[in-house]
């Protein structure tokens, strides 16, 4: 598998960076060295990751971590992504600006553990969400203006962005195949894990943006057990 290394994307000290993407032929399978978000602008990009397709439309965004290995669909006339070349440090800011405890937060953590070699990525199918629309053009705009505080600027309006998308977990897919409702539970058993003397369903469910009732079912179809047991 081809390694893409961020030395060819990213000058010395750098963080982060932009690219477009309008390839008009199929690349061949590879992974990085730093860690991509893709977002598409126009028509579509179809990924294809560990033998799954994934067709991303427009207002659509992927994570991808180091590990993962990919190969894109070759792209038409009208087919526009950005991609967002980043090193981990780069989310010092928007991991800070997570709720502790949800599947993102989780997702950046791992990135950047040195020993967690496991391949993760984030799917979000968004349909054109304005609010995260018009923060992805954003932080374009003020990568290309090159202002003193860009990077600040862009670190917090990522970290936007993805308080932005924890309203969307329904519309997630990730690496491990589990749907949406799979990825809430997991979390909430993660979350039981570290706060189990303090554990709040009432708390979770506001996070999950869930009911209690609908959340109590989720937990007890996925488990066996009641979130108190």
């Amino acid at each position: 598998t081809l390694l893409l290394e961020k030395e060819d994307f990213l000058k010395e000290s750098q963080l982060f960076a932009i690219f477009p993407h309008y390839e008009h032929r199929n690349t061949e399978e590879h992974r990085h060295d730093f860690i991509e978000i893709m977002y598409v602008c126009e028509g579509e990009i179809t990924h294809y990751i560990e033998g799954k397709e994934i067709v991303m439309k427009k207002g659509d965004i992927l994570l991808m971590n180091q590990w993962v290995r990919h190969r894109i669909k070759a792209t038409g006339q009208k087919d526009i992504g950005i991609n967002f070349i980043t090193t981990p440090e780069f989310f010092d800011i928007p991991s800070k600006m997570l709720r502790t405890n949800n599947v993102l937060a989780d997702f950046l953590v791992n990135t950047l553990r040195e020993n967690h070699r496991v391949s993760d990525y984030l799917f979000f199918h968004l349909e054109e969400n304005q609010a995260i629309d018009n923060l992805m053009e954003n932080i374009v705009e003020t990568m290309l203006l090159e202002g003193k505080d860009s990077y600040i600027l862009n670190q917090y309006t990522m970290g936007l962005v993805f308080l932005h998308l924890m309203n969307h977990i329904d519309n997630l897919t990730t690496n491990s195949l589990k749907d949406a409702k799979e990825v809430m539970v997991q979390s909430i058993l993660n979350y039981i894990d570290t706060h189990y003397k303090t554990a709040n369903l009432t708390k979770i469910a506001e996070d999950f943006k869930q009911s209690v009732s609908v959340l109590s079912k989720m937990i007890k179809q996925r488990t066996g057990y009641t979130f108190q047991e």
